[in-house]
């Protein structure tokens, strides 16, 4: 058992990096997009909600690219996708609207001065610019390991 756990194939280290590269790449982004409308500081950011890009797609679209790059479509990457496409719409819709619910409730409780951060939610040009991040820093990658 322990000989498979350490056992690395390039295919595995590939989508290991690639995967590493689109989320370093979407929170670095998404901090200087994020200073530009509300300083504060990277590890702030780092753990917030919502933002541009969204990292969450980044990352998913990546580990999902580089197992189509390395296995073609196989039951691996039948489930990646699906599983990236439900954790991306939930990002947009069902996040989304908590958030909305959540200002709402603000309002009620603070008397209208929104004194917590309560965007969950991402908008579409969000998971957008995530998804491009995720595939073309995917297809780069794997035009350099192989």
């Amino acid at each position: 058992m322990t000989g498979i756990l350490l056992r690395t194939t390039p295919e595995t280290a590939f989508i290991l990096a690639s995967t590493a590269l689109a989320f370093l790449l979407a929170q670095i982004i998404k901090y200087f997009t994020f200073q530009q409308k509300q300083p504060a500081p990277w590890w702030r950011v780092f753990f917030t909600y919502g933002g541009m890009p969204s990292v969450h797609t980044a990352t998913l679209v990546a580990i999902t690219t580089s197992i189509f790059l390395t296995q073609g479509i196989t039951p691996l990457f039948l489930l990646s996708f699906v599983i990236s496409t439900l954790i991306i719409r939930d990002a947009m819709t069902l996040r989304t609207k908590i958030g909305q619910n959540a200002e709402s409730l603000d309002k009620l409780l603070h008397k209208h001065k929104n004194l917590t951060n309560t965007r969950l939610g991402h908008t579409l040009p969000e998971v957008a610019v995530g998804l491009g991040i995720g595939i073309a820093s995917t297809i780069m990658l794997f035009l350099f390991f192989f």
